[in-house]
């Protein structure tokens, strides 16, 4: 048998090569991917919890029992807007009691900027979480720029309220709105027959009437009042505050704010708290050169004088 050609040789010596060096390439780049894989998802291991630390409560969106039904195309298409997204409130009432029993978790600051709604009930239910983290001996500190009616049922629970001095506090009462179609129905030749007995039979009203009747301005005048007698209550109850206190500052909003030259954060510490006069030379001074913050606290603390010259802050 004939020997290869002297040419045959170099090529297949070459060939070879080539093969040899894509084969060491292809298992480096396996070797490096592998490596990767390890370092990103088990290299360093978690890091070790801080000695001290606070736990953060940033509720975003609305706090429900149950989720609601995602369709899985929308979920592929992106995240929801903050007002869509949805909180458990059995997973904030956990993140709270976890907290309560972590010896490294110092204290709780719930940042409320982006809850977008609560209600009474849940708000009743994370209160008692609350008071059991507060009964272990670490304060909660509620901070936001500006509180809306849930927002500021939720902080009153805690020990401190951090509000920032463009800010203020938006309290409005409760309402009910309806909407009616008599008008409309009549203009599309629509007849409606309703058969009822009794009084307060309003389910058709928005089909027999442009407005409210008396009968049902009545009634739900009643469970209204009922409903924001509970939040009053409760967050006077909560910020020490004298019975009326919530419904006055509510009721006489716009003479308060006119007195106070349109400042919110005046207007909110004049109202929300028996030593208004103590804070005329902070309400004297411009908005921008305040304190960062102001402190809305009953419960003791830091001396006015020590905060206010340190650190600039208002403590109530």
């Amino acid at each position: 048998m004939s020997e290869p050609s002297r040419l045959r040789r170099v090529f297949s010596a070459i060939w070879n090569g080539i093969t040899r060096v894509r084969l060491a390439l292809s298992n480096i780049l396996f070797l490096l991917f592998i490596a990767l894989i390890y370092f990103v998802y088990m290299g360093g291991g978690a890091e070790p919890p801080p000695e001290r630390a606070a736990l953060l409560l940033n509720l975003a969106g609305t706090v429900v029992d149950q989720k609601s039904q995602v369709e899985p195309l929308q979920a592929l298409l992106g995240e929801p807007a903050p007002e869509d997204h949805e909180v458990l409130l059995r997973d904030v009432i956990e993140a709270i009691q976890y907290g309560a029993a972590d010896p490294s978790v110092n204290s709780l600051v719930m940042e409320l900027d982006e809850l977008v709604y609560l209600g009474i009930s849940k708000a009743q239910e994370i209160a008692v979480a609350l008071d059991a983290f507060k009964a272990t001996g670490k304060p909660v500190v509620a901070v936001g720029d500006f509180f809306t009616q849930d927002q500021f049922l939720l902080a009153s629970f805690a020990d401190d309220i951090i509000v920032n001095p463009l800010g203020g506090v938006g309290l409005e009462g409760f309402s009910s709105y309806r909407n009616y179609f008599r008008e409309t129905l009549e203009k599309l030749s629509v007849s409606m027959h309703v058969f009822h007995a009794g009084e307060f039979k309003s389910i058709a009203e928005p089909f027999l009437r442009d407005d409210m009747s008396p009968g049902e301005k009545l009634i739900t005048g009643r469970w209204l009042e009922v409903l924001w007698g509970q939040y009053a209550a409760t967050v006077e109850a909560q910020r020490e505050l004298p019975p009326g206190t919530v419904n006055t500052y509510v009721n006489n909003f716009a003479r308060l704010l006119a007195e106070q030259g349109g400042d919110l954060i005046c207007t909110l510490l004049n109202q929300t708290t028996e030593q208004g006069g103590k804070f005329g030379d902070l309400c004297s001074r411009p908005s921008g050169k305040r304190a960062v913050h102001l402190l809305l606290s009953p419960r003791g603390g830091p001396s006015l004088d020590i905060l206010e010259s340190a650190y600039d802050f208002a403590f109530i």
